[in-house]
């Protein structure tokens, strides 16, 4: 597969896509002329040019350090003299990079979430989209260096779209149950006030080390006795699957009545103090997520999950050993998945014990699994791909 860049059709591996908050961008190019708009997600990278970036260009490789004015941009190390600037740093009046002329940024509009394609492993790095043939950078949700996770793990996280949706639209259902598997389950619970998430993760256990995401509820406005009843309804569904409760605060409630009211057998209590459920405490999601970050980065974990891939990619170590999401964002979708995880360890589950004949043979990239039998986006059909080769415009002006 071809994608169009600055330098001609490049090879691309493919596309990921996530929901994320977006930003139209109207702009002119080269200042002038038609006005022109993109959506992307506010994270995504173009290039800041300034107004002497022309005359250093063309003298590029020519001049020395002291001869480029003070006031241009820097020397990036990416390409020459670049800057890359995320959607939501960007300013009215500034220049972004166009492939046949500068772009001016003319207004900015915040747009809501909406799920974005972003090209993965583009060959140099660059590729262009929208009618003004803005230039962009390709893994735009690439962590931090303190991300748990390691951002060039996270770039190869593709998401899928569900199979169906069951509760209404608050479970994304990758697969169904499938008889011969055994399923896990990693709960955490929110006070349901329309802040915070309750969530669970589904996990399959297709071997002693390969785990695929099959399911995630997700909803916050659900009080904690409704919550348990879905809980252990999730859980039979899967065949009984095992699971890992936080009792922490409302958490507590939760797992008691599970146990006493619901009598559900699947929940696996972890609690030192005999308490029902597994108490999170420094020690305890410290195991969870070096176990998921483990799991993930020797790709024994498949995850597929728009909502927990970006979550994923905010999930970043406030103090040495802590890990939550960035300020104003959430985490639950990776707490229930690091509990998920952590049910994986308990010898109730006995992954451990597993006939070594029962391990799948690989470890196969997980942007190949994520799109091996799932719907793939209108522009992975062709060969080669960019404005102007047949594909939707409407496609093209918000390819992230």
């Amino acid at each position: 597969m071809k994608i169009l860049s600055i330098d001609g059709f490049k090879e691309f591996a493919g596309f990921s896509r996530k929901k994320a908050n977006c930003i139209k961008i109207w702009f002119r190019k080269n200042g002038e002329g038609e006005l022109m708009s993109m959506v992307c997600s506010d994270d995504h990278r173009m290039i800041l040019v300034d107004s002497g970036i022309d005359e250093i260009n063309e003298n590029r490789g020519t001049l020395e350090d002291s001869e480029i004015p003070s006031d241009s941009i820097e020397k990036k190390g990416l390409e020459g003299l670049e800057k890359w600037v995320e959607a939501k740093d960007l300013k009215e009046g500034e220049w972004i990079e166009g492939m046949d002329g500068n772009c001016r940024v003319e207004k900015l509009e915040s747009v809501g979430e909406r799920m974005v394609y972003t090209p993965v492993e583009v060959e140099g790095e660059k590729y262009v989209s929208g009618k003004g043939n803005v230039v962009g950078h390709n893994c735009s949700f690439l962590g931090s260096s303190s991300t748990l996770i390691d951002g060039e793990w996270l770039d190869k996280m593709l998401a899928r779209d569900p199979v169906e949706w069951k509760y209404g639209y608050d479970m994304a259902v990758y697969e169904r149950p499938k008889e011969g598997f055994h399923y896990v389950m990693g709960v955490d619970t929110a006070m349901g006030n329309g802040g915070d998430y309750s969530v669970v993760q589904v996990l399959k256990i297709v071997g002693k080390e390969r785990f695929e995401q099959v399911a995630v509820y997700r909803r916050n406005t659900i009080q904690a006795d409704d919550f348990a009843e879905i809980v252990a309804s999730i859980s039979d569904w899967y065949f009984g699957a095992q699971y890992i409760v936080e009792n922490n605060d409302v958490g507590r409630g939760v797992a008691e009545k599970l146990y006493y009211d619901l009598g559900s057998p699947g929940m696996i209590s972890t609690d030192r103090r005999g308490a029902l459920g597994t108490r999170a405490d420094r020690s305890t999601k410290l195991d969870a997520c070096k176990t998921l970050k483990k799991m993930i980065e020797k790709e024994m974990l498949f995850v597929i999950d728009g909502n927990t891939i970006d979550e994923l990619s905010r999930f970043e170590e406030v103090t040495p050993n802590v890990f939550k999401a960035q300020k104003g964002k959430h985490d639950d979708c990776v707490s229930a998945l690091y509990w998920a995880c952590y049910c994986l360890l308990q010898p109730e589950v006995g992954v451990e014990g597993m006939d070594e004949g029962f391990i799948p043979g690989g470890g196969e990239a997980q942007r190949l699994m994520a799109v091996d039998d799932g719907p793939l986006p209108m522009a992975i059909e062709g060969a080669v791909f960019g404005p102007g080769t047949g594909l939707s415009n409407d496609f093209w002006a918000g390819l992230n």
